[in-house]
């Protein structure tokens, strides 16, 4: 089994051509907004989301872990999130 190192890399290389679907606005990390992550997270499993500002990895796991998904990368104002679907 991989390491999570080189699971977020392989993660990371992945989610290199994706859009972000969902926007952290001023209003931060809210109740709607957990649910908009968690259902695109169903959806899609890998996805890049919008933040407000520069975050650190361990600001994006907080928000990860509110959604029960791995945090891969944070580039600047972009985050990857994962969560494997279940079915």
């Amino acid at each position: 089994m991989t390491n999570i190192k080189e699971q977020r890399r392989a993660l990371a290389k992945k989610a290199h051509s994706l859009k972000p679907i969902v926007t952290i606005g001023k209003n931060g990390v809210t109740e709607p907004l957990l649910a908009e992550l968690d259902s695109a997270l169903t959806a899609h499993e890998l996805l890049k989301i919008k933040l407000p500002s520069a975050i650190s990895l361990e600001d994006l796991e907080e928000i990860a872990s509110q959604v029960n998904a791995l945090a891969v990368k944070v580039i600047g104002r972009v985050g990857i999130l994962y969560r494997e679907n279940s079915e």
